[in-house]
This record gives structure tokens, C-alpha cells and sequence, in this order.
């Protein structure tokens, strides 16, 4: 406990019939170490005040012992009794300059029983919610002394003699105090909310009444927690999309699937506010219901993550893709993969315009829907497009007057492809049987192709029927007609002037730097054949690697020396790093021959055509086309149809048949 000083109260007056008690008046009441009295008043040191407990007891010892507070701030009196947290500091410092000090009162005086008399009896409701008291005037019975006089004199004027004094009992009216109010209530077990204002104008006006004189402070409930969303894509719009020059996509929903990128802020939590507690007037505490918190890492789902920065606690996107909430467990989802059983049409999703990895649909993609995404699975008919931005496209079932599109991509159709458009430029092509269709890729399998055109370096087709083929390796199981329509198979062969002209020119190079490179060598011979020379150049060398030492009087003789063939020297090192270069640059472009042959003969190695079995009129034909890519790439379904059908011709064609088998390279193995 903080050391205690003693207070002396001043002393009683000479008329009261009874006095406080010894330990008050005449040892003193000891303050404690927090209570600083100084020549204005009474202070309390905050950084001494350990807690609120001590300080209800010292309030506890004063009004106890017959005392109570003068001219005492009431607000602050029940701020250091229940909150002194909500205190304003700092007010005043204190002697030492230090810790912040409030006013609590003007100083500590006795509080008379004669004049706790005057204080009735308040009525306090059950539920301590409230105290009414009865003002009216009080008539107290106090001694007086009164004197006692002699006869009259016989002059008028002269002053009547007093025989001595004689003590009467008289009643008489007496005012009560705001603060000496505030001890007798304390003593009546109210210990909160007076009304001092009320009490103050009561006693000045001298009124009679019965008022409320406190009331209870209700609790004040906390907020729970909660979570505040922080995206507007977070929740399915099915409103048409607008777009950025303020036109409306009727075709596509504004959010039907939401998604989101690495990094999007989701949810953000607002954490909870504690209440406020309350009190009745006996000064009894009522604590408000702890508020509920919110624990994010049990709503953070796979792909959703925890960040707390200065602007708060967050749930955080941890990988782009689709958001997905638990209604029944409130478990917040980022998946890379999206499943979809309703469907692709206007009436369900509308287009989609995929930003996560994988996607699934088990429903239709019908006719005029458009799906663009990355990995994407089908496992219904799909009727209109599907583009991918150069991942997988896999359809289960067929593709039906639609189209797949995937740049650098993989299509895999495991039904029928029928009157439809497969392009995967750069990527592979996998269909188990295709009808009617355009089928564009780097190297396209086909169990089963009927009336096709088929366009890729390298093609693989189980049965073919009057199909129009472009390639640069050609491996078919079966090929025949169909309805008076041959099968016309075209091998590119790559156009050797490129070739040519590139090892014209490297050839011519090579033979420009060979002679350069002789004559130089040649120039740099003759120099170092000379006698004198040949004679210095050993002797430089000798004296460089320490062979032989330069003695202090050959020293000038040897510096005239290398003066005199200086000239003749940076001409054969000049030579001599110029042959170096030139041998440097020969091996270059000699690699660069190689490159040329080694590309030539791998790009010609692979042209073929193979038929294992001619059962219908079938024509096997060539083609010169560029050395990288295609023919015909660039040019739309029905002018592809018309040039993959050409005959070509009869120095182009290699075969023209209905039946045997066929095996056509370039360059036959040996």
C-alpha cells in the first residue's frame, strides 16, 4: 500500500454536544500515499492509485469516520470510484513535476451528528435502480444561551444590568449541505448517481418535494464482430454485362461465376466493441454480455488466406480463380477449378469469360454461347464455341456445328466432332470420330474422319473417307472415297531457295575469310622469316621469361634494341590478332553450315505419306510451301476446302488409286 501522511481536521465547535471520534479529531485521519493535499485542496495522484479498490476504501474510511468531503467534484468523485479509466488527463501536475494529479475536493471536515440529523431516510427501489427523497424544512431543538437581567434602572436610557446567563432549549430551522448530502447518502448504502444539480437546487430554492435524487447507469451492450465484404464481384449478378464504352452485352452476365485474382481482398473483419458497464445507486456493478468474436481462420477455405496490415484483419485471395461459399458452414473457397452442372445458354449462365485455371461444365454449351477460359471440361454436347487461351479442352461427349479453339493448346474430343471447327495452331488434336469438319492443329489423331479437311505438320488417321489432307507427315490406316468423293492427300515440301540462298551466302563468307585469313598469314610469315627478326623475337622471349638477365651497363643497349624493331613487332602483332579473328569468325559461320545442313536434312528427313490400306479412289500429292508452318493457314474454311481439293498437277502427283497400300519419303532410308 502507498504510504499514508495524517490530515488534522479542524477542531469542532465549543457548542456541539458530542464529538467525532478520538482517532478523527485528535490522532488525525491518515491519507494515503495517493492523496496530495496542497494549499487549494485535496488532489489524487493517478500513478499512485493502483487500483479502484483502493480508493472506495479510503472513500470508505472518510464518510466511516464521521467525515465527508468539501466543495467535492461529484463527476469525478464516481469516475475514480467506478471508471478512472475514462479519465481526461493530464489536469495538474503535481509537486514534483511528474505524474498527472486531478482535484478531487477542498479539504476533509468533520461531519457532526447534530447535522447528520437533518438527512431523512431515502427510499430506494428494490432493484437499486433508483432513490427518492423527501425534502421539507427541518426544525432541529439546539441549547441556547440567553442572558439573564437585573431590575430595570430608573433612567430609561441607562443599560439594563445582566445577572448572568441561563441555557433554553429552541428549535430552529436548519439548511442542509450538497456535500455533507453526499456522506449521509453514502451512509444510507447510495453510493451512485445522485442528481447533484437537482440536489444542489433543491437545497438553494429551499423547496419541499419528493424528487428522484439518483439513478442507476444501464449497462451499455458491446457490438459483436462481424465481417464486411470488400469486393462487389463476391456474389452471382445475373444483370447484362456492360461494357467499357457503356454499350450493354445482352449475351453475357455481368458475374455469373465469381472470380477473383491472388492478392483481392474478400472479407474484412470488423472486430468487436466491448459495452460498457453500469451500476445502481448502491454503486453495484452490471457488466454488459461479452460481445461474440469472429475467428477468420475458421472461415479461411482452401485458397483463401489471413492478412493483417494497419488497415485491419483480412481474408485475402491466395490464387486467382473462382469464389466459393459454404452456406452451411460459412467456409469462404478460392478454387482453381469451377464446376458447372446448369448448362451454357442465355437462359442459366449466359457467356463466360473464365479467369480461373479449370473449369467444368456437366450441362450443354448450346448454339451462339461463347466459353473462353484455360484447362475447360465438357462432359454434355457442346453446340457452341469454346476458346482457351492455349491450355486443355476436353469434351466427353461431342461437338456438334461448334467450335474449339486453343492456340498452343490441347483438344481432346472423345465423341463426334460433326460440321464443326477444331483449331489448336501450334497445339495437338485428339478426336475419336469427326464428321464434316475443319481440323487445324500441329499434330492432329483421328480414329475416324469422314468428308474433313485436316490441316498439320503431322497427321494420324485410322480410317479416312474423302478427306482433304495437308501435311508434312502423312500416316494413314485406311483411306477410300464417300459419295463419288476421293481422299487427296497433299505433302508440303519445303521450298529449298531459302536453304540455298542462306548457304550461297555462307559459303561465300567462309571463302572471303579463308583468304583473308591466308594472306594475313602468309604477310605475317615473311615478317618473322627475316634473319635480324627471327633473331630479336628469340632474345625478346628469353628476356621476358627470365631466361636471360639484362645486366645495369647492357640496360641502354637493350632499350635501343626494342626501339629499333618496335615497328616491325606491332606489325606482326597486329597480323597475328587479326588471323586470330578471322579464325574465330570462320569457325562461326562454319558452325552456322552445319545448323543449316542439320535443319535441312531434319526437315525433310520427316516428309512422308504412309497408307496402310487404299480401299477407295485416294490421290497422294506434293506441294512446295514455306519452310516454317503451312499453306493455306491463313485462309477461310470454304477457300481451304477448295485448295485442299485441287489435284495439282501431274509432275506434283505421287499417288492416284483404289486400292494396294502406298509409302512415300523425301529421302528413303537406306
Amino acid at each position: 500500500m502507498p504510504e499514508e501522511t495524517p490530515i488534522s481536521l479542524p477542531p469542532t465547535s465549543p457548542t456541539a454536544p458530542d464529538t467525532p471520534p478520538p482517532d478523527l479529531l485528535e490522532g488525525g485521519l491518515l491519507l494515503p500515499g495517493f492523496i496530495a493535499r496542497s494549499e487549494d485542496g485535496l488532489y489524487v495522484d493517478i500513478s499512485l492509485l493502483e487500483s479502484i479498490e483502493n480508493f472506495q476504501h479510503f472513500v470508505e474510511r472518510v464518510f466511516t469516520s464521521g467525515a465527508y468531503f468539501t466543495e467535492l467534484d461529484y463527476p469525478l468523485f464516481l469516475k475514480l470510484l467506478y471508471e478512472p479509466d475514462s479519465l481526461d488527463l493530464p489536469t495538474r501536475k503535481n509537486a514534483g513535476g511528474g505524474s498527472p494529479v486531478v482535484k478531487l475536493a477542498k479539504n476533509i471536515a468533520p461531519f457532526l451528528s447534530e447535522r447528520r440529523k437533518i438527512y431523512r431516510e431515502a427510499k430506494v427501489a428494490k432493484d437499486g435502480s433508483m432513490a427518492e427523497y423527501f425534502f421539507e424544512p427541518v426544525m432541529l431543538e439546539q441549547d441556547i444561551e440567553l442572558p439573564v437581567f437585573g431590575p430595570a434602572p430608573r433612567d430609561p436610557a441607562a443599560p439594563r444590568t445582566i445577572l448572568g446567563y441561563e441555557r433554553r432549549k429552541q428549535l430552529m430551522r436548519v439548511k442542509p449541505d450538497p456535500d455533507e448530502f453526499i456522506a449521509a447518502m453514502w451512509l444510507q448504502n447510495i453510493r451512485y448517481g445522485l442528481d447533484m444539480r437537482t440536489i444542489r437546487a433543491m437545497i438553494k430554492d429551499d423547496s419541499s418535494g419528493r424528487l428522484e435524487i439518483a439513478h442507476m447507469l444501464e449497462s451499455f451492450p458491446g457490438r459483436d464482430a462481424s465481417i464486411v465484404e470488400q469486393s462487389e464481384t463476391m456474389h452471382r449478378d445475373d444483370a447484362p454485362k456492360r461494357l467499357a464504352d457503356g454499350r450493354v452485352d445482352l449475351s453475357t452476365y455481368s458475374n455469373h461465376f465469381p472470380q477473383v485474382a491472388a492478392g483481392d481482398r474478400l472479407m474484412k473483419k470488423i472486430p468487436r466493441a466491448m459495452g460498457k458497464p453500469g451500476w445502481n445507486v448502491h454503486g453495484t456493478i452490471f457488466e454488459p454480455p461479452i460481445p461474440k468474436d469472429i475467428d477468420l481462420e475458421a472461415l479461411a477455405g482452401p485458397g483463401v488466406r489471413i492478412e493483417i496490415s494497419p488497415q485491419g484483419e483480412f481474408l485475402v485471395a491466395a490464387t486467382a480463380g473462382f469464389l466459393f461459399i459454404d452456406k452451411q458452414s460459412n467456409l469462404i473457397s478460392v478454387t482453381e477449378k469451377m464446376v458447372s452442372k446448369s448448362g451454357v445458354s442465355m437462359q442459366t449462365t449466359g457467356n463466360l469469360q473464365l479467369s480461373g485455371a479449370d473449369f467444368e461444365e456437366h450441362g450443354e454449351v448450346l448454339e451462339q454461347r461463347q466459353v473462353n477460359g484455360h484447362n475447360m471440361t465438357f462432359f454434355d454436347d457442346v453446340f457452341g464455341q469454346v476458346i482457351s487461351d492455349g491450355g486443355k479442352i476436353d469434351l466427353k461427349s461431342n461437338l456438334a456445328g461448334g467450335v474449339a479453339r486453343s492456340p498452343q493448346g490441347v483438344i481432346v474430343i472423345s465423341g463426334t466432332a460433326s460440321n464443326a471447327t477444331v483449331e489448336a495452331r501450334g497445339g495437338e488434336v485428339e478426336i475419336g470420330v469427326a464428321h464434316n469438319s475443319l481440323i487445324i492443329g500441329k499434330k492432329v489423331k483421328i480414329q475416324q474422319a469422314v468428308n474433313c479437311e485436316i490441316v498439320a505438320e503431322e497427321v494420324d488417321v485410322d480410317a479416312c473417307s474423302a478427306c482433304g489432307i495437308l501435311g508434312k507427315t502423312v500416316s494413314l490406316q485406311t483411306s477410300c472415297d464417300w459419295k463419288s468423293t476421293e481422299t487427296l492427300v497433299t505433302v508440303q515440301i519445303p521450298d529449298g531457295t531459302a536453304w540455298d540462298l542462306r548457304a550461297e551466302d555462307l559459303d561465300k563468307q567462309l571463302a572471303d575469310i579463308r583468304k583473308s585469313k591466308a594472306e594475313k598469314e602468309e604477310s605475317a610469315a615473311k615478317i618473322s622469316s627475316q634473319s635480324d627478326v627471327q633473331k630479336f623475337l628469340a632474345l625478346r622471349k628469353k628476356v621476358e621469361s627470365g631466361e636471360i638477365k639484362i645486366a645495369p651497363a647492357q640496360e641502354a643497349g637493350w632499350k635501343t634494341t626494342v626501339v629499333r624493331f618496335a615497328s616491325v613487332t606491332r606489325q606482326l602483332e597486329k597480323l597475328i590478332d587479326e588471323v586470330r579473328k578471322l579464325k574465330i569468325e570462320e569457325e562461326y559461320l562454319s558452325n552456322q553450315v552445319e545448323k543449316l545442313r542439320v535443319a535441312r536434312t531434319s526437315a525433310e528427313e520427316v516428309l512422308s505419306c504412309t497408307i496402310q490400306s487404299v480401299t477407295g479412289e485416294t490421290i497422294v500429292r506434293t506441294r512446295v510451301g514455306p519452310v516454317e508452318g503451312l499453306l493455306f493457314e491463313s485462309l477461310t474454311p470454304k477457300e481451304l476446302k477448295i485448295r485442299l481439293r485441287e489435284a495439282g498437277g501431274a509432275a506434283e502427283r505421287l499417288f492416284s488409286g483404289d486400292s494396294g497400300a502406298y509409302e512415300w519419303r523425301l529421302h528413303p532410308k537406306s
